[in-house]
């Protein structure tokens, strides 16, 4: 198992590291002031007359929360944890007596039907909507949790377990009142995740218990495991939404509670299910919110669905060690993740498409915007933590061993689980260029050193303190150097487009998809034809905004391109899918984990 390093201080460099710095000036230090909503929809629960709220309206405070945590944790910015605190204490005094955490009153608390939302001096309709109080929850607790884990702060401990205590009466009680009773029961029932982590922390019996019934529960729902346990791929399950991710992170808390191999075997077969399905050619997860059974659908790749996927691919990365996950998770970050964010940090996608438009997410989603909060939704609170994750899978530990899973320009001091304080330094143009320069300081003794290999590459060359080893895919075992050097050959691949984009081809350099951008080729109708025999990638350079430009050459012509965080930025039509008649496409690699296939 790979353990995540807590006690960390990374200085993200690069285009990372210049995105993280604006999301934190531009987003979460002003979230109280731009959206007030975000906490006094909790105050304000039940009073009359009523907010204008939606379903799941009680979750941003808890993913705003989360992703915020998850990227102090990591870059332990002084400015955002003393905001963050401020954050934290107001969330808290807010909570019911009771542990109620949500944003209705209590005649329509974890019922099916919340109650009327309109605009009381001009709207008369009477329509009541589906309720996600659980789930609403559910996120409360994660923001609570990750804060907790980060920080040690008690209070935030205390008003996750009142809130879980709640849950704990209301359901799988005296009552007899299930989870799966209640409407839209595939959001409702992730909560089993928060119990799982809560049992790790305090190990109180009631949280396994409330885990374990939830579990049994799945058949009336998702039925997750049993479908697992057969063979059922994901997308035939009866609940593929991109919910239901997060109840799969439940099912991997249960494996490393109760070690029984069922949970894992479970969690592992969903997990691969949808990576081979349902991971686009971006990196994004689902079609139009849930799996379908193919990559090549077209439909809007929600930044939620994606950043859950990236959630579940951490967790499945800390039970296994497997280093394809911590490629994926590179994959994901690198191209959807921070390609659903604008380089100004200040909004982020609903949907980052393979073929079309970025639009700012509350132009989209802009019917989820309320008096109060004008720029929350879904989407907007969750997409930080797309960068938030790396202080999950960054630098871990296994086996005493420590091991780096990311890289790029950034200054890492860690404090290991032993008490024994290093620093990782790496120097780097990566993702754009494939060679890294690491120095480790400190307390090193002894210290066995891993470093991941991606699977993408074709070749992959290590120097330890002067001597020159060749790598192969996987992780690289290195003694307690200082310093080290890693060449990676940065392959081109080719991924041929199948079902909607059929004779179509994408090409990635590296972790990179390529992109055409209409900012910066002439030719953008029709799409133009390429040759993976002949493609080349002569020449790199700055984007305006975002991230690189890529000056390429095929079938005798010059071609620009650019990677997905720079492509729709300025508002042109932008394609990851170029031309290819007759193009042939490859099997899934369980290698790679994906379809691309290269030219030697």
């Amino acid at each position: 198992m790979q353990t995540p390093i807590k006690n960390k201080k990374v200085s993200l460099g690069g285009k990372i590291g210049e995105l993280t710095d604006k999301i934190t000036e531009r987003w979460l230090l002003t979230i109280l002031e731009t959206n007030p909503a975000i906490i006094d929809m909790i105050r304000d629960a039940g009073k009359e007359p009523l907010r204008v709220l939606m379903a799941w309206s009680g979750e941003f405070a808890g993913k705003y929360l989360t992703s915020a945590a998850s990227i102090c944790s990591l870059t332990g910015d002084e400015k955002l944890f003393k905001y963050l605190e401020g954050f934290v204490d107001k969330l808290c005094s807010l909570q019911k007596p009771d542990g109620y955490f949500g944003t209705w009153g209590e005649k329509y608390r974890f019922e099916s039907e919340s109650p009327v939302m309109h605009y009381v001096l001009e709207d008369p309709s009477d329509k009541k909507d589906v309720n996600w109080d659980t789930w609403n929850h559910y996120h409360i607790i994660l923001g609570l949790l990750t804060w907790y884990d980060y920080t040690g702060d008690e209070k935030a401990l205390l008003a996750a377990k009142r809130a879980a205590d709640l849950i704990c009466r209301t359901f799988y009680s005296d009552s007899g009142k299930k989870i799966s009773d209640v409407a839209s029961p595939e959001t409702n029932i992730a909560i089993i995740h928060a119990m799982t982590l809560l049992y790790k922390i305090t190990g109180e019996e009631k949280y396994l218990r409330f885990a374990l019934d939830v579990a049994d529960d799945f058949e009336n729902a998702g039925d997750y495991i049993r479908c697992a346990l057969n063979g059922t791929e994901f997308f035939k399950t009866p609940k593929p939404r991109w919910e239901s991710l997060h109840s799969i992170e439940g099912i991997v808390g249960l494996f490393e509670i109760t070690k029984d191999e069922k949970y894992k075997t479970a969690a592992l077969r969903l997990w691969e299910s949808i990576t081979k399905t349902d991971l686009h050619n971006t990196y994004g997860f689902s079609t139009a919110e849930e799996a379908k059974g193919s990559p090549f659908e077209k439909g809007a790749i929600e930044t939620c669905c994606t950043v859950a996927y990236m959630a579940l691919t951490a967790d499945i990365l800390r039970i296994t060690g497997d280093a394809r996950c911590a490629d994926i998770l590179e994959k994901c970050l690198l191209n959807s993740g921070i390609g659903s964010i604008s380089p100004s940090g200040r909004w982020s996608t609903y949907d980052t498409p393979v073929e079309g438009y970025k639009r700012a997410n509350y132009h989209v989603n802009g019917w989820q915007s309320r008096p109060g909060s004008p720029d929350l939704n879904c989407c907007s609170v969750n997409a930080p933590r797309a960068i938030g994750l790396l202080s999950d899978w960054a630098f871990t530990e296994e086996d005493g061993s420590l091991v780096i899973n990311y890289y790029g320009d950034c200054r890492a001091p860690l404090t290991l689980s032993d008490g024994r304080q290093i620093t990782v330094t790496e120097k780097t143009d990566y993702p754009y260029d494939g060679r890294i320069k690491i120095t480790v300081s400190g307390a090193r003794e002894k210290l066995e050193i891993k470093l991941r290999i991606p699977s993408w590459t074709k070749s992959a060359a290590v120097t330890a303190d002067g001597k020159t080893q060749t790598a192969k895919a996987g992780y690289f075992t290195v003694g307690s150097c200082e310093n080290i050097e890693i060449e990676l050959d940065m392959t081109l691949r080719f991924t041929a487009g199948e079902g909607e984009w059929e004779n179509r081809i994408s090409v990635t350099r590296g972790p990179l998809l390529l992109c055409l951008d209409a900012s910066f080729s002439d030719e953008f109708f029709p799409i133009p034809t390429v040759d993976p025999k002949d493609f080349k990638v002569s020449e790199i350079s700055d984007a305006p905004l975002g991230g690189r430009i890529f000056k390429c050459e095929s079938l005798q012509k010059e071609l620009t391109l650019c990677d997905l965080y720079t492509a729709g930025v300025s508002g042109r039509v932008y394609t990851t899918w170029l031309t290819l008649p007759s193009a042939k496409p490859a099997p899934f690699s369980e290698k790679t984990l994906d379809r691309s296939f290269c030219i030697n």
